[in-house]
């Protein structure tokens, strides 16, 4: 048990909300236990099909240690500073802003965001070379393949391009099974140094990708997993073990695949752009984005914490966190999900679909 949640409440004065995992792409079913507006645990849900009960650090633990301070009201800069505003008052300072630019914005949104807010977010920014999102899909990705259900009977796992023990970590607990019960067999691919590398049978450079298919031949029920890391070695995985292995792909991000079906799976092209639309959810910005958000005559930042970024931002629209928001995402197998609101968002924090759906009207869109 975690600390956190030791004498938080007993049985009767918490409550159990179920939902999906919105930390990595696998999106595991979880239940947050509840009580008085706060999580005071999250569990697995033994009833998933998907997941069985597991989670991960990052699933069960990480979201509760989260000390990033919260926006709690919209921000507009005056005269050098950013003030407390209201909605109202945030909402027509991006629209005064917005509108003269004359379409020369730029748009990024993370991949921690519901099916329905990458929908608006395409219909309001369109999904041209401007606009982008902050984990983009590699072209070996694109296509939905595999289940994490083929991992239960395999006999010979051949990881490329991914370290299961940094992301997808409950797709790394079943090759761990797999491995260590099961007398399964593990070929790790790698260019780099990889946690799973102990527990291998064969740690290969991509140059050995031949060493993995002589032993892929000889096994019974092979599954190759790949990540986004995975280069010309997947293409002649594919070449040589077509009707003998079966694949999974693992795409990077969280809702990747959600955003993948509003049209938004690339990077925007952020040079020149007058004015930038930062819809960052409860996501981190990176240096480069932050640099490039630096050359912007105007910056709106939808975003839920106090993070560098907002420095920069001419408007801040508090967004809400992943336990704040309902709605469905859609996870590395394209399997759509349903995410429940356990808390009420925090101050006047909104959801990210409340959010650009009030923009678009401001902006006078239907």
């Amino acid at each position: 048990m975690d600390r956190t949640s030791a004498y938080g409440g007993v049985k009767e004065e918490v409550e159990r909300v179920k939902t999906a995992c919105q930390f990595c792409s696998v999106g595991c079913s979880a239940d947050m236990v509840v009580r008085d507006n706060h999580v005071i645990r999250i569990e697995g849900d033994w009833d998933a099909e998907l997941n069985k009960g597991l989670l991960c650090v990052k699933g069960r633990f990480e979201p509760l240690y989260d000390g990033r301070t919260r926006v709690t009201s919209p921000l507009v800069r005056k005269d050098g500073e950013l003030v407390e505003a209201t909605w109202e008052q945030a909402l027509q300072a991006v629209a005064d802003g917005l509108k003269p630019l004359n379409g020369n914005l730029g748009a990024i949104i993370s991949s921690r965001v519901t099916n329905e807010a990458a929908a608006l977010f395409a219909k309001i920014f369109g999904t041209g070379g401007k606009t982008g999102c902050m984990t983009p899909l590699p072209a070996s990705l694109k296509e939905t393949e595999g289940d994490l259900s083929v991992l239960d009977d395999a006999d010979l796992f051949v990881v490329v391009g991914a370290d299961l023990g940094k992301d997808h970590q409950v797709a790394g607990f079943a090759v761990k099974r797999g491995v260590t019960n099961k007398g399964a067999r593990l070929a790790l691919i790698d260019a780099g140094e990889n946690e799973f590398a102990q527990l291998a049978l064969a740690n290969l450079r991509p140059s050995e990708v031949g060493t993995a298919i002589e032993i892929a031949l000889g096994a019974s029920a092979p599954v190759v997993l790949y990540g986004a890391d995975a280069g010309d070695e997947l293409a002649v995985l594919r070449s040589k073990l077509a009707g003998k292995a079966q694949f999974v792909g693992l795409v990077p991000g969280v809702n990747t695949r959600g955003l993948q079906a509003a049209g938004l799976t690339g990077s925007a092209d952020l040079s020149g752009a007058k004015g930038i639309y930062l819809c960052l959810s409860d996501d981190v910005a990176d240096e480069e984005l932050i640099a490039a958000a630096k050359g912007a005559d105007f910056l709106v930042a939808q975003t839920s914490h106090l993070t560098p970024i907002v420095a920069d931002a001419d408007v801040v629209l508090p967004a809400a966190i992943w336990s704040e928001r309902s709605g469905t995402i859609m996870n590395t197998a394209g399997r759509t999900q349903n995410v429940v609101a356990a808390l009420s968002p925090l101050g006047q924090a909104k959801s990210d679909a409340e959010i650009l759906q009030a923009v678009a009207a401001k902006m006078g869109l239907s």
